[in-house]
């Protein structure tokens, strides 16, 4: 057969696989799940593999269809074996947790790295993270450094900062020991967790903050740590609450304000912070009893503004130390 009429074959061929597949989308488009149903299982025997992913769905959430997770596996593993990113990194997450088959961590692993392979960031994270802690794996820092920086390097904030730490910690460079390549290995560390802190990061908001602090990595300044140590407080990081407490307490980067120290120190505190203890203490021999109540009330106003609900480390109840 020509090479020409064989393509043209197989295109016409497509066609109701195709036309099936947008029906589908059409109907689940509408919430009409059973007709959705029918069309992908339609394009999904034709070996539409969008198709067979989403036809998984509808049989692991029950939309369409009675819920069968053995089903919802099978054809979850049909798109994966054809190259689907995401079919591949849910097939890895449903053999991690053993849901429509017995746990499988050592096939799960080799899904994710198919589909991060295939450029699926929270496949690459995952992988970065299994390697890092040396699960289901033998620990192992360069391909934890690899993985994450594929990752961060698609803007994956988490992984952003997990990157930042290896460069802090000198995990999976291999880099040395000395002070220069200590300071370049924490500027690279700085870098990356500007990046995350950017996207709203609480953890790399406050390694931001810290390492402008004490200027590591680079140069010390007081007003961008108050920024972003702030930044991390919306996030309840109850250390950049602390640190907050202590550069009022000071006036570093801020005028010198007892009253936004004991506030500070006091969230802290409630949060688990046992450091914030002393700050709060003497604060408190410099306040007058009406403004240690007024610092306490603008502690619980702070609470109210930024929590809808209470936060697992904080207990509402200003203490009187």
């Amino acid at each position: 057969m020509k090479p020409i009429l064989l393509a043209l074959l197989l295109a016409l061929t497509a066609l109701p696989t195709l036309a099936s597949f947008d029906q589908g989308v059409a109907a689940a488009k509408q919430g009409d799940y059973p007709a959705a149903h029918k069309a992908w299982l339609a394009s999904a025997q034709q070996h539409n593999p969008r198709a067979q992913y989403n036809i998984g769905q509808l049989y692991l959430q029950g939309l369409g269809a009675a819920k069968d997770l053995q089903e919802g596996l099978r054809w979850i593993l049909a798109a994966a074996t054809q190259g689907h990113p995401k079919a591949q990194y849910q097939a890895a997450d449903l053999l991690f947790k053993g849901i429509g088959a017995a746990a499988d961590p050592e096939q799960a692993i080799q899904w994710l790295i198919q589909a991060a392979n295939r450029g699926h960031t929270l496949a690459q994270h995952d992988l970065g993270a299994i390697y890092g802690n040396g699960q289901y794996v033998q620990q192992n820092d360069s391909k934890a450094f690899r993985w994450y920086s594929k990752a961060a390097e698609q803007g994956h904030a988490a992984s952003q900062y997990n990157l930042g730490q290896m460069y802090h910690n000198d995990r999976g460079v291999r880099s040395g020991k000395s002070d220069v390549i200590k300071w370049q290995l924490n500027t690279k560390a700085v870098e990356w967790f500007l990046k995350a802190a950017e996207q709203g990061h609480t953890r790399a908001q406050y390694s931001v903050g810290y390492f402008c602090y004490t200027g590591t990595g680079c140069k010390q300044d007081y007003n961008k740590a108050l920024k972003w140590f702030t930044a991390a407080t919306k996030g309840w990081n109850r250390d950049a609450q602390y640190s907050l407490s202590v550069m009022y307490f000071k006036g570093q980067g801020v005028q010198k304000n007892l009253l936004e120290a004991y506030k500070w120190s006091e969230l802290a505190a409630q949060s688990g912070h046992e450091q914030a203890h002393e700050i709060r203490w003497q604060s408190k021999k410099q306040l007058s009893d009406d403004e240690v109540k007024q610092a306490g009330q603008m502690a619980q106003d702070w609470f109210d503004n930024n929590h809808d609900r209470p936060h697992k480390h904080y207990n509402k109840k200003v203490h009187d130390h």
